[in-house]
C-alpha cells in the first residue's frame, strides 16, 4: 500500500492522516525542507504554501508519484507526475459546499443570538454554496431571497420555493441576513449603504468579493477548517481514498 505525506499546518490534515492510518495507510507529517519521502504527497487545498516551499519539496522528496493539491500551476513547474487538484473534483466540491453552508448557519446564529425563523435572508448567487445556503436557510424558516445571473438558476431556486430576484429588485433595508457566494463584484456601495445597521453581511467567497465596498461585511472565508474541521477532513479523505482506491490495481500514478 502507497505511503503517504503530509506538507501542511492546516489542522484538517491531523484528522485526515487518523483516516488514512485507520485505513491502513502508511502516512507521515513532513516539513517543505525535510524529505517527504512518501510515494503520495497531500498539500492544502488552500494557497498556504511558497513557491521555494514548494520546489523544496519536489528537490528533496524523490518518490513522490502523485500529488494532491490547490496550487496545481506552481506544483507543474517543478513535478511531472500525476497532479489532483481538489477544485477539480465535483464530489469533493460538493461536500465541502454543503460543510461550508452548514458552517455559515452556525456563524450566523453566533451573530445575531436568535432564531432565524422569520428572517428576510438575502443570498447572492446560486452555485454549489449558494444552493446549499439557500436551503438551510428556507428549512430554518427564513425568507429566502435568491440573487443569480443566469435565467436557469432564477427559475431553479423558484422551483425550490426560493424568491428570485435582480438587482433592481432588491430592498436593502428590509433585508435581515445577507450572505454573497459570487467572486467578483455585483452589490454597489450604494445598495450595501442602505443595508439595515442590524442586518448581518456575510461575506463567503474568495478573493475580493461581491461587495463594492469590502468592509460592509464579515469576512468568512475558510469555515470549514474553522468550524468543522473533522467533516472537511472527511471531504479530503473520501477524495483521496477514492482516488488510491481507483488506481491500486493500475500501478500507473
Amino acid at each position: 500500500m502507497e505511503k503517504i505525506s503530509i506538507a501542511s499546518k492546516d489542522k484538517r490534515f491531523i484528522y485526515v492522516k487518523d483516516m488514512l492510518v485507520k485505513s491502513g495507510y502508511g502516512c507521515e507529517i513532513c516539513e517543505p525542507y525535510s524529505n517527504c519521502n512518501g510515494d503520495i504527497l497531500l498539500l492544502s487545498p488552500k494557497a498556504e504554501l511558497r513557491e521555494d516551499e514548494i520546489e523544496a519539496i519536489f528537490l528533496n522528496g524523490k518518490n513522490i508519484r502523485a500529488v494532491f493539491t490547490g496550487q496545481s500551476k506552481i506544483i507543474k513547474k517543478y513535478f511531472d507526475g500525476a497532479i489532483i487538484d481538489y477544485s477539480d473534483d465535483e464530489a469533493f466540491l460538493l461536500e465541502n459546499a454543503y460543510i461550508t453552508a452548514q458552517c455559515a448557519i452556525r456563524r450566523t446564529l453566533e451573530d445575531i443570538d436568535s432564531v432565524i425563523y422569520g428572517k428576510n435572508a438575502l443570498v447572492i448567487g446560486y452555485g454549489r454554496i449558494g444552493k446549499y445556503l439557500a436551503s438551510m436557510l428556507k428549512s430554518l424558516g427564513a425568507v429566502v431571497f435568491v440573487l443569480a445571473r443566469r435565467e436557469e438558476s432564477l427559475k431553479d431556486a423558484e422551483l425550490s420555493g426560493m424568491k428570485p430576484c435582480v438587482i433592481s429588485d432588491i430592498d436593502p433595508k428590509s433585508l435581515d441576513l445577507v450572505y454573497n457566494t459570487v467572486p467578483y463584484k455585483i452589490i454597489s456601495k450604494d445598495i450595501s449603504d442602505n443595508f439595515s445597521k442590524d442586518s448581518l453581511i456575510m461575506e463567503l467567497a474568495s478573493g475580493s468579493g461581491g461587495f463594492e465596498d469590502e468592509n460592509v461585511a464579515v469576512k468568512a472565508l475558510g469555515l470549514p477548517g474553522k468550524y468543522m474541521p473533522k467533516s472537511a477532513a472527511k471531504a479530503i479523505y473520501d477524495l483521496v481514498h477514492r482516488f488510491l482506491s481507483q488506481h491500486s490495481e493500475r500501478r500507473n500514478i
